[in-house]
């Protein structure tokens, strides 16, 4: 208390020295102290010093892709002037497989054709990876930030050509492109400049108390080229998700991008080629390849590390030709989801909840790893829910998103051909087995090209395929709950768990309640009270699941690490300390020593003086309490470094043994003993050797120690242990 006063003292003399109020100077420091830590200064003015402040500009020309949201430059067009249409399915299979013909979902434009990686050209792609990544792996972490920034500044200067490039890729609307590629991509940025070093510096941990006089730090060492491949949904974040752990980790990276998302790889790679060389690192230290099959199964064998997100049936094949690199490759998977929406009966079903449902389903048309598929709804709210969903949904508006009525349009197109077909099985199939299509349910012919109706199903039960299989589209399935109270509870986590997939999930209701089922989903990520895709907004938590939706994570500081090797160092807190090995486990093997025993159920309390003078604890044996009825420990007092303070330790600790001990009634803290043994000349062949077990080393210098102090045991039971292993002692 007197510290305090003597302090606020001093804060008021100096304030008053400055013509303020002690209150108005600490209001001041406290501000300053608040925009210090909100705004990381310190890293703020450590890049500046460093010459690694702000970012540099790069412009990117647009070379044929369309600014504005009108007719690409670069389709081809007919003889009569409109854009030629591209048939995928007369076309695709038949298309020379040197190129990737490129369209618009939305309106089977044909954007053009992009060369195809081969399994030779990406060997050479990592080639430079791994020249570019030699240099870059020494770089500082403000170097590492700045590039970042400037990634991070090119994707502010040119949001509408980004949105522009992924729509006519993808077919989606302009808004799910702003909420699904740039948001995120700009969150992942902010918390990785913001926080990435601090995960990646060399972490100190405990050393021990045999280790006392050294330090024990982890190092993160960059792996070297990272792979991934990536697929089709999303096709700008797909590409920089990746890339911007991986270079800030101190790695290049490669990125086999999917054939249906190739067209937009062309303007991100000559965008990230140009940032990289406007903030002076390496400009192959990222590359971009669209390819098909094999150039991705030379990607698994070649690169160090691969991340994967895609099929369960792919990544299964990406794990065997990783098995079978020259040398092992390891994976990060993330295989999708089949993730669960919870509405307990106590849930507000208002306006709020419903659109949080309608766009968890229906943002990107479905076509998400983590969004809610499964909606299992309790009984006593399950109409309702039913109902308000519905009319929602029947109000969404679709159409192509870049079209006249763009900014008007809710659902975009669906990227991947195959699927539309895979939705209508699904939902041909639920309807046969006794669900109830509540809204669309097939594919938009109205609008033709690649769109399939905003669709809502109802009374969907487990044995419809579409309660396991992952949909990846826009199909909204409702599940009944047909109980109350914990007996709901209990069927809502068996039906959210009885999956094959554990990538997300989310709870509505009651916050204890929603955080009870959360807790006990099998997922690796959860939501209580909001939807799935909250959990991706926290780029500081990492992102993945496991059982079939994969395993290894990314995002946070697990993705950052991850795509690091640990390396544990231990070293000498100071140069004057040398190693050496204590006499007694010194070869040869001298047969005898001395020892110290202490006996007591808190020996292990007494004895922390010695342990951090650096002397060398035994564990107890088993049959040690058999035999004295109470825990004993084994120190080797000539162990600690100064004979003094072994003197000290020896004389001055002393021990109450426990009551049932009549005869004496304390000993001190340890007993010198001398003591040799010998193993038997005539062993039986049958039995092992064990010539210096430790706890055979408990049981001779106990057996010793007890017949010094008169202690009353049964020494023919003792005896009895020592000969069953054959060892003979004096």
């Amino acid at each position: 208390m007197a510290f305090l006063v003597w302090l606020a003292g001093v804060v008021e003399a100096f304030a008053a020295s400055l013509g303020c109020s002690g209150l108005q100077l600490l209001l001041v420091l406290s501000g300053c102290w608040l925009l210090w830590r909100c705004f990381n200064l310190k890293q703020v003015f450590g890049d500046v010093l460093s010459g690694h402040g702000g970012s540099a500009k790069v412009t990117v020309p647009a070379q044929g892709f369309e600014t504005s949201r009108g007719t690409s430059e670069s389709s081809e067009s007919s003889e009569g002037g409109k854009a030629r249409k591209f048939d995928y399915e007369k076309e695709w299979k038949t298309w020379p497989k040197e190129s990737i013909p490129c369209w618009d979902p939305a309106t089977l434009e044909f954007l053009g054709e992009v060369p195809a990686c081969s399994e030779e050209g990406m060997k050479e792609k990592v080639r430079k990876a791994r020249l570019a990544q030699q240099s870059w792996k020494t770089s500082s972490f403000a170097k590492r930030r700045y590039v970042l920034r400037t990634i991070q500044r090119f994707i502010l200067e040119n949001m509408d050509t980004i949105c522009t490039v992924a729509c006519r890729d993808s077919g989606k609307t302009v808004l799910d492109a702003m909420v699904g590629e740039l948001t995120v991509t700009l969150e992942k940025l902010r918390w990785t400049i913001a926080s990435g070093e601090t995960y990646l510096r060399p972490e100190y941990r405990d050393s021990g108390l045999m280790n006392l006089h050294k330090t024990s730090r982890v190092e993160w060492e960059p792996v070297g080229v990272v792979g991934a491949i990536v697929p089709w949904n999303y096709p700008f974040h797909n590409v920089f998700n990746p890339m911007i752990a991986a270079v800030f980790s101190g790695n290049a990276i490669v990125i086999k991008v999917s054939e249906f998302a190739a067209w937009s790889s062309l303007y991100l790679g000559r965008a990230l080629r140009l940032c990289l060389e406007a903030s002076g690192a390496p400009p192959d230290l990222v590359q971009l390849a669209p390819g098909f099959a094999e150039a991705g199964k030379a990607l698994v064998e070649d690169c160090d590390k691969l991340i994967f997100v895609g099929s369960v049936a792919v990544g299964r094949k990406v794990m065997e030709s990783a098995s079978r690199a020259e040398i092992l490759t390891p994976v990060i998977l993330e295989l999708g989801g089949k993730d669960p929406f919870v509405v307990c009966e106590d849930a507000t079903v208002d306006e709020a909840l419903v659109q949080l449902v309608v766009r968890g389903a229906f943002q990107n048309m479905g076509q998400n790893c983590a969004g809610p598929e499964r909606f299992i709804v309790y009984d006593k709210v399950y109409d309702t829910f039913c109902q308000k969903v519905a009319d929602l949904v029947r109000k969404l508006r679709q159409g192509p998103p870049l079209g006249p009525e763009g900014p008007s349009v809710d659902c975009g197109a669906c990227v991947h051909p195959p699927s539309l077909l895979n939705y209508q099985r699904l939902v041909d199939d639920a309807v046969q087995k006794g669900a109830k299509v509540l809204s669309g349910g097939k594919r938009n012919s109205d609008l033709g090209a690649q769109f399939f109706e905003p669709t809502v199903l109802c009374d969907v039960t487990e044995e419809m395929l579409i309660a396991q299989e992952e949909t990846f589209g826009p199909i909204l399935s409702i599940f009944r709950v047909p109980f109350e109270g914990r007996k709901a509870d209990a069927e809502a986590l068996r039906l959210a768990n009885a999956c094959r997939f554990a990538l997300s999930s989310c709870a509505h209701g009651d916050e204890t309640r929603a955080e009870y089922l959360c807790r006990h989903f099998e997922a690796g990520m959860a939501s209580v009270n909001d939807v799935e895709g909250t959990t991706y907004l926290s780029q500081s938590l990492p992102f993945g699941g496991f059982k079939d939706s994969g395993f290894g994570r990314f995002a946070g500081p697990e993705g950052l690490r991850g795509l690091c090797h640990e390396r544990s160092i231990v070293q000498n807190r100071a140069t004057f300390l040398k190693p050496s090995i204590p006499p007694a486990i010194a070869y040869p093997a001298s047969g005898q020593g001395e020892a110290h025993v202490v006996c007591g159920p808190s020996a292990p309390q007494i004895l922390w003086i010695a342990r951090f003078l650096g002397g060398i604890r035994l564990p107890p044996s088993s049959r040690t309490r058999i035999l004295l009825g109470c825990k004993a420990s084994i120190l080797k007092i000539s162990q600690v470094p100064f004979p003094f303070l072994q003197e000290q330790i020896v004389v001055k600790q002393t021990y109450h043994i426990p009551r049932y001990f009549t005869k004496v009634t304390h000993i001190t803290l340890a007993t010198s003993v001398s003591f040799w043994f010998k193993q038997t000349k005539e062993r039986d062949a049958r039995s092992q050797p064990v010539p210096l077990s430790i706890y055979l080393y408990v049981l001779v210098v106990l057996l010793l120690v007890a017949h010094d102090l008169r202690l009353s045991i049964d020494k023919q039971k003792v005896y009895s242990i020592l000969r069953s292993v054959n060892v003979d002692f004096a």
